[in-house]
């Protein structure tokens, strides 16, 4: 299952996340073995479409790095997006410690996009969007589809 819950509200002109999301949605990787495998697989992904040279020659550079530290999320684009990766997402104590990232998290970046990858049980799942929309309660889920590889959610932060 691939599911989006998205934010309704606009995003400013000139910002990349409707493209970095894009990237995602259309990502689809090979059943990998951990966390950081899927990380480093969607990183590589992200730099090779964002930092392609445009054949108009309005070519951008964007910081894409893998972040690190407790407030940090995966990974990190211009200081703005933040993507955290979740493997396994299979405990009720896991998702609430994966929502109090999230939490914290908002107040660094932005906007975040949460990617679940491997084996998440639909009880875990719909816990999660439960907790996601008392968090955002103008999120709304945007998609499904059947796809099993990985599950996006997006938030934004509260200004």
């Amino acid at each position: 299952m691939y599911i989006i819950l998205k934010n309704e509200s606009k995003f400013m002109f000139g910002s990349i996340f409707p493209q970095v999301l894009e990237i995602i949605e259309e990502w689809s990787p090979k059943k990998l073995p951990s966390e950081a495998k899927y990380r480093d697989d969607l990183l590589k992904l992200l730099r090779e479409e964002l930092n392609r040279d445009d054949p108009l020659g309005f070519s951008e550079e964007h910081s894409i790095r893998k972040e690190s530290g407790r407030h940090l999320a995966d990974i990190g684009i211009d200081g703005k997006i933040g993507i955290e990766l979740k493997y396994n997402l299979n405990t009720k104590s896991k998702v609430d410690r994966l929502f109090g990232q999230i939490d914290d998290y908002l107040k660094g970046y932005d906007s975040m996009i949460l990617v679940l990858c491997g084996k998440t049980s639909l009880e875990h799942l719909d816990y999660l969007r439960e907790k996601v929309r008392k968090m955002s309660p103008r999120a709304r889920t945007a998609q499904e589809s059947r796809q099993t590889s990985a599950c996006v959610m997006t938030l934004e932060r509260s200004l």
